[in-house]
């Protein structure tokens, strides 16, 4: 938000062209760079796929956490460019706040709840890639367990190991952004 309206549009344009990027075409570039950086450097800064008892943790982390991330800085402008579009924003800049303090004690106090709702779709945006990335990189994860050893009490206590932590986390959130705002969210 500090930048000018042409290097928004810019950054807006960037995260759109990455989130249309498909999930499977992401995974399939992390292992081509990864073996792209190790043909040319020798080194091995990530291991692409597990195997025996050596696991893979980081490249599929990264890959996981990319669509995720542009996807919540993309509405995170988009709610802060709603907010600055109020009319109270024009009120405090006639009063002579600076931009640093319209955007830290007004904008994002605002826009916090928008992006708190949205963080709740971006999270189970990420689940549903989880299996998709454990596959790819042969990860014995909780998904990949859950599919492969289907039964109801399995499949009962994965998902609850799955919702209550990310309920519990939502719960917290939802109380400190009440807290901080004086706004009622829902959960």
């Amino acid at each position: 938000m500090l930048l000018s309206e042409k290097g928004r549009k810019r950054i807006k344009f960037l995260f759109f062209i990455g989130e249309s990027i498909p999930d499977v075409l992401v995974i399939g570039l992390s292992i081509l760079a990864a073996i792209f950086i190790h043909q040319h450097t020798d080194m091995v800064f990530f291991s692409i796929g597990s195997f025996a008892d050596k696991r893979v943790f980081v490249i599929p982390i990264i890959v996981l956490a990319i669509l995720p991330t542009l996807l919540f800085y993309r509405t995170m402008i988009y709610d802060f460019e709603e907010e600055y579009a109020q009319l109270y924003i024009d009120f405090a800049k006639s009063k002579g706040l600076t931009t640093h303090n319209i955007l830290f004690s007004h904008v994002l106090r605002n826009a916090i709840i928008n992006i708190f709702l949205h963080a709740k779709s971006i999270t189970w945006f990420m689940l549903s890639n989880l299996l998709m990335i454990e596959y790819a990189f042969n990860i014995d994860g909780l998904m990949h367990f859950i599919m492969e050893h289907y039964s109801p009490p399995i499949l009962a206590m994965g998902l609850l190991f799955i919702f209550v932590p990310i309920y519990a986390i939502q719960a917290l959130g939802q109380s400190i952004i009440e807290k901080m705002t004086g706004r009622q969210v829902e959960v």
